[in-house]
Order: C-alpha cells, then structure tokens, then sequence
C-alpha cells in the first residue's frame, strides 16, 4: 500500500514516496532536488526555532527545518540563519565506502524568485 504525504506548498504532482535501500525511511519531496537547483527563499525564527522556504529551479517551494531531508544524497540539515543552511550529505567515497560531506544552500538572488 502506497501512502501519499502532503507537504505545505508542494504540489500533490510533485510527491513521490521512495524508501531507502532497507526499506525504513521515506523520502520528503525536497530529497528529489539536486541541491544546486535550491534556495533559501524565506527564513523564520519563531520561539527560537529556525525554519526556512527553499524554492527550486520550477517554482515550487518546501518547508524545512533542522533534522530536514533535502538533495538527492541523503542531506539531513543540521542548522538554519537567514543567510545559509549546513546539511551533511552522505557520499559515496569510493571502493564501497562512503563519507559525510558539509554542503550549504545560501539565499536566493533577489529577482530570482519567478520561475525560470
């Protein structure tokens, strides 16, 4: 049975439900964006926690926060500012290891916001 979740400002269309290689996690929709194709388009700080808007490269927007999944390799998001979001990507390091990477996803370009 196929469950279907439904995240704030991401389209019904856009939602696909895949499980890691042992079956335990499901996906969030932001899991399925290269990383380059995100930017922070909102930040908010309420009660002292940190959540942010990222928008993709079509126009659609996801709500994150820190423990977040987004990128294709496994990013879980460890801190939110206004000006950038740290995750740690899980890479393939060679020869069947694998490594944590950092990577930052920074503010979108002001004007940057409409589809392109």
């Amino acid at each position: 049975m196929r469950t279907i979740v439904r995240q704030l400002f991401v389209p019904i269309a856009a939602l696909l439900i895949c499980a890691n290689a042992n079956g335990t996690q499901v996906r969030e929709p932001a899991e399925l964006v290269d990383l380059g194709d995100l930017c922070i388009a909102y930040f908010v700080l309420e009660k002292d926690r940190a959540r942010a808007g990222l928008r993709d490269h079509k126009g659609i927007f996801y709500r994150v926060e820190p423990g977040s999944y987004v990128g294709r390799n496994n990013g879980r998001i460890e801190s939110i500012t206004e000006e950038a979001i740290l995750l740690i990507e899980i890479v393939e390091a060679g020869g069947g290891d694998w490594k944590e990477r950092e990577a930052t996803i920074v503010r979108c370009e002001p004007g940057k916001l409409s589809s392109e």
